[in-house]
């Protein structure tokens, strides 16, 4: 429990010398360093599994005491860690929206528990997208790299046997991974699944765990090799916002790995998923049954390109046509 300490403790005095110098507004939002976050992410980690292997809880913040956690106590890998920067803080304060503790820790055991059987209907056509951006990523920067890949509205990191495979199967040498989440509960459960996968048995493949949100990703302009959002475009505020972020923080050639749910082509459930929808958005996290996310990727503007396939999976049928697919940049 060591780090976790260190961090924490880091972490409080960052929110202490926040509320020393006041919001933003003057009253309960946070400044540009998310404080509020800072102390609810260090309270869990103090509360939760211990900080391993890289999981870091806030590093967007360029204070010293995150700095020197993150140059001593991550792991070493064979090249540097993307750094990340404090997203714009008007960005933070429009989509970084309060959360209800209680909530978070109620959806996250859910979504870490009760996902099995569409993980596995989701499992053939997933395993084909991630080899098509694992080889995507080797042609361009050869196999014997370090790419770094952002996981937005990482969750629980489901998509972790996916990276740990890649890896395995040489296609590159480990992976940079940093999954960004609005739910700080998802944290313990991210690393959870990223060991039991086997992802981090690689001394090249790092995890961290940073509080974000999709609209106001804490990366500098063309810094990041892949971004991946799976089941996350049906819950963002924006999410023309959120693909031009991802556009953003793209490198030139970088991929976007897409795969969400969307409104069904039949007519009589497409009426019940948006009737439906509303109370959705409330029990699941903002997420929406009835939007056409494939045609907001397709009209985004990805410069290389998308390539899109609609698919429709053998579950509920409320969630069953899904879009998968890469944006190039």
């Amino acid at each position: 429990m060591t780090v976790a300490f260190v961090a924490a403790a880091a972490i409080i005095l960052q929110a202490l010398q926040a509320s020393a110098f006041g919001t933003s507004d003057g009253g309960d939002a946070p400044s540009s360093l998310g404080r509020r976050h800072l102390v609810s992410t260090a309270m869990g980690a103090l509360t939760a599994a211990p900080l391993v292997s890289g999981t870091v809880p806030n590093l967007s913040c360029p204070c010293c005491q995150c700095r020197l956690y993150n140059d001593l106590l991550l792991p070493p890998a064979a090249n540097a860690l993307v750094e990340m920067t404090p997203p714009p803080s008007d960005l933070e304060k429009t989509y970084d929206r309060p959360r209800n503790s209680g909530f978070d820790r109620v959806f996250s055991y859910v979504m870490s528990t009760d996902m099995d059987r569409y993980d596995a209907e989701a499992r053939p056509y997933k395993t084909g997208l991630f080899k098509n951006l694992f080889d995507s990523l080797a042609r361009n920067g050869g196999s014997d790299t370090v790419p770094s890949v952002v996981e937005i509205g990482g969750g629980t990191l489901p998509n972790a046997p996916y990276y740990a495979q890649a890896v395995a199967d040489g296609k590159v040498k480990g992976l940079d991974i940093i999954s960004v989440d609005p739910n700080d509960s998802m944290f313990g459960y991210a690393q959870q699944t990223a060991e039991t996968s086997g992802m981090l048995s690689s001394s090249q493949t790092s995890l961290r765990s940073v509080h974000g949100v999709a609209e106001a990703l804490p990366f500098a302009d063309g810094s990041i090799d892949a971004c991946v959002g799976t089941l996350t475009l049906c819950s963002v505020s924006s999410q023309d916002r959120a693909l031009s972020e991802i556009q953003r923080v793209l490198k030139p050639g970088g991929k976007f790995l897409f795969w969400e749910h969307v409104l069904s082509d039949d007519p009589g459930i497409a009426l019940q998923q948006k009737i439906l929808s509303p109370l959705q958005t409330l029990v699941a996290d903002g997420c929406h049954l009835d939007r056409r996310t494939g045609e907001s990727i397709q009209n985004a503007g990805f410069r290389g390109g998308v390539e899109m396939e609609y698919v429709r999976l053998d579950i509920p049928s409320f969630l069953s046509n899904t879009v998968l697919g890469l944006g190039s940049c």
